[in-house]
């Protein structure tokens, strides 16, 4: 359990972490039957969204439940090149992958990163890739950030591949927005 003084609300704050069997209202009831916490029962909040905050970042501390997805780029707006997924947690390698991007990497972004056409001729397409990522990012819905990046790389890969093009550059899959 944890409490703090919210200077905007003018109040006290009060939260927990939700294990065992103790309940929101168990905590509003031993306000209101404590004999001195029961004069100040109008100036405490129990489970409020800071609260909320708190224990979703301590969960996110919890090994498997976040990642963290990094990227390299044919350009700015290029396919992907490269794909690594860590566990934010432990810091697991879970997925760690030259991506051939079906054409050349600018002089740009070969500065930026290193890597070199010749490094990506041989690594597997987006197309083989793409289920590697979904794999290792299945899980629990704790990775917003995951879905519409895989969605956004996906497409833009998947059509520098495809025999139609796409409808829009945020729709096109593996090339970064």
């Amino acid at each position: 359990m944890w409490a703090w003084w919210h200077p905007g609300a003018g109040r006290w704050e009060i939260d927990f972490d939700r294990a065992g069997n103790l309940r929101v209202a168990d905590v509003e009831a031993a306000i209101a039957a404590d004999e001195i916490m029961a004069h100040y029962e109008d100036d405490i909040a129990v489970a409020t969204d800071a609260g909320a905050a708190v224990r979703w970042a301590r969960a996110m501390r919890e090994p498997g439940a976040a990642v963290i997805l990094d990227t390299e780029t044919t350009d700015l707006d290029g396919y992907v090149v490269e794909l690594a997924v860590i566990d934010a947690a432990t810091g697991d390698t879970l997925l760690n992958t030259l991506v051939n991007p079906g054409e050349p990497i600018s002089d740009g972004a070969r500065w930026v990163h290193g890597i070199t056409d010749e490094q990506v001729a041989d690594a597997p397409p987006w197309a083989d890739v793409l289920p590697k990522l979904l794999d290792v990012t299945a899980g629990p819905p704790s990775w917003p950030t995951t879905r519409p990046l895989t969605k956004a790389l996906s497409c833009s890969t998947a059509t520098a591949t495809a025999s139609t093009p796409p409808t829009s550059p945020t729709t096109a899959p593996g090339r970064a927005s």
